[in-house]
């Protein structure tokens, strides 16, 4: 009875052992946390969806003087981009071996056609991110928006933004997104994560700080030749304020970004370029 029935495991076993050496190559399909891919390559070895399978993908691009950009995938043609000097392509993926695709399509000085995450999704390329409009549309608040790093973080995408903003001059922060229902979705309107161009700023101008990001209510009023240092942005619904403390006072406030370019900075350590 023992004989048999080791007899019995070892057949189990290797009747097991045989249906995984035989099961078909697409469900074998696993995507590094962070790839680049190369313009005028065929990726055919990573999973673009989740679902195990792999697929195609190619960055087409023209010889033309227009330098179009064409993205193909499992031979189909998802989006075309015309103007573009520089190509940055990326495949993160998430713990959950949930992927997304990054695209940073370069004109000249930061600018372009297209900086954001796109998501693969039932045959369709989605942009779920737009990286270059985070701040507002049309440099509401900036120019040269792109997103500077992106990190995969367990299943969630770090993206660090910059800008130069008319405020501020060259600065940049850091925002989470968290995959939720299927997709990505920024965890907070807030983060402390916020890079300047010197750490201490100093007022060329008075200048009004409020009680709330939502800038409705005044709470002082920044001298001329005081000191802040920035310690927080926060960002929705085209709303763009900066967290400051007033190092004469130890107030904290919220500074209104400047919608366009100032007549005379307001800062004596701001540098505008580009």
């Amino acid at each position: 009875m023992k004989i048999q029935r080791m007899s019995k495991f070892f057949l189990v076993l290797t009747v097991l052992c045989s249906i995984w050496l035989f099961l078909p190559e697409t469900v074998q399909a696993a995507n590094p946390k962070e790839i680049d891919l190369q313009p005028n390559k065929v990726y055919k070895n990573y999973d673009l969806t989740g679902n195990g399978k792999k697929d195609r993908i190619k960055i087409k691009t023209s010889n033309s003087t227009d330098s179009t950009v064409t993205i193909i995938i499992n031979g189909k043609k998802q989006a075309v981009y015309k103007n573009v000097n520089n190509i940055t392509a990326r495949l993160y993926t998430l713990q959950n071996g949930k992927p997304f695709l990054y695209f940073w399509l370069e004109e000249e000085d930061w600018e372009g056609p297209v900086c954001g995450v796109f998501q693969y999704k039932s045959g369709k390329l989605k942009q779920v991110i737009d990286c270059k409009n985070f701040f507002g549309k049309k440099q509401k608040y900036g120019y040269s928006v792109h997103a500077s790093e992106l990190r995969a973080e367990g299943n969630d995408l770090e993206i660090e933004y910059w800008l130069m903003s008319y405020t501020m001059g060259g600065m940049s922060c850091r925002y989470r997104f968290e995959y939720k229902n299927g997709s990505l979705r920024r965890n907070n309107s807030q983060t402390s994560a916020v890079k300047v161009s010197s750490t201490i700023m100093t007022a060329l101008k008075n200048i009004k700080i409020y009680a709330s990001p939502n800038r409705k209510k005044a709470l002082y009023t920044l001298k001329s030749g005081q000191k802040i240092i920035v310690t927080g942005a926060y960002v929705k619904s085209g709303n763009f304020s900066l967290k400051v403390k007033n190092l004469s006072t130890g107030k904290c406030g919220w500074l209104k970004c400047l919608k366009k370019f100032p007549s005379a900075k307001l800062f004596k350590e701001v540098v505008y370029t580009g």
